[in-house]
């Protein structure tokens, strides 16, 4: 076992070519899944097949760039943040910000399942990462989460006041409308800001469970979206995460693997 991978061999995988990964979602998630998409960042390029880089340019404190997200050809994906000098139009410069976000939209959208990611988070204020499902008709129709969809906030991470060492878990639906609502808890977790960690959610038509390292950490029921939606990978720069000007940069996100099981 290597990475929460069950390896099984048998005549019909040697027929198709060789021993294939079983994986599972871990044993407190009840019921018989299978696996349906996954990416182990094998490689040193981003798989197009699976992901696309995702709210290109300015985006709150940042500029999105392509370029903020590698491989490292040993089975991970990293998102980084780095702070440039450029030119601010009154001949002096400034500091940029760069980070990089990517999504499955357009890709693979998908209704229902438990999503899983294996992360360790970014160590300096300023920045906070996340792993997150999301629809771009949130709010549409208004009133509405289940057919409109919802924004799942699987995971989020920041280093700054007293949100180290939680994870965030939190719903949002009709964002950007008069009946915006949120559903939320923050779990400490000791030592959840060093080395990678297991984050995943279930996502069922009568609920959202959310897992840590296996053990679940929060569920609810108060809006749960029944439309595809797509997977998003982020690092994001806000007031929120603190004043990045106090980072000690680059820094960033290491992912081990996205994956996505649907029930049998």
């Amino acid at each position: 076992m290597r990475g929460g991978v069950i390896v099984a061999c048998g005549v019909v995988a040697a027929m198709l070519g060789g021993c294939q990964p079983g994986y599972r979602p871990p044993a407190a998630v009840r019921g018989s899944y299978r696996l349906d998409w996954h990416d182990e960042f094998n490689g040193r390029t981003l798989n197009p097949a699976k992901w696309a880089h995702y709210a290109p340019g300015p985006r709150r404190l940042a500029v999105n760039v392509p370029e903020a997200v590698a491989l490292d050809g040993k089975g991970h994906l990293s998102i980084t943040t780095t702070r440039h000098e450029v030119a601010d139009g009154s001949g002096g410069v400034k500091a940029e910000y760069r980070t990089g976000m990517i999504s499955t939209r357009g890709i693979y959208e998908t209704t229902y399942g438990y999503f899983e990611c294996r992360m360790r988070v970014q160590r300096e204020v300023g920045h906070w990462s996340a792993f997150w499902i999301n629809t771009p008709t949130m709010g549409r129709p208004m009133g509405d989460p289940a057919n409109a969809g919802v924004e799942i906030d699987v995971m989020e991470y920041l280093c700054n006041g007293d949100y180290k060492d939680k994870a965030q878990h939190t719903i949002h639906w009709d964002h950007k409308t008069p009946a915006y609502q949120r559903d939320f808890t923050a779990m400490h977790i000791p030592g959840l800001g060093e080395g990678f960690h297991v984050y995943g959610c279930e996502w069922t038509p009568e609920f959202l469970a959310f897992y840590v390292d296996g053990r679940e950490t929060w569920r609810t029921s108060k809006a749960v979206p029944r439309r595809d939606q797509h997977i998003i990978l982020s690092v994001e720069i806000g007031p929120w995460a603190g004043d990045i000007r106090e980072a000690n940069l680059p820094d960033g996100i290491e992912v081990d693997y996205v994956r996505v099981f649907k029930r049998r």
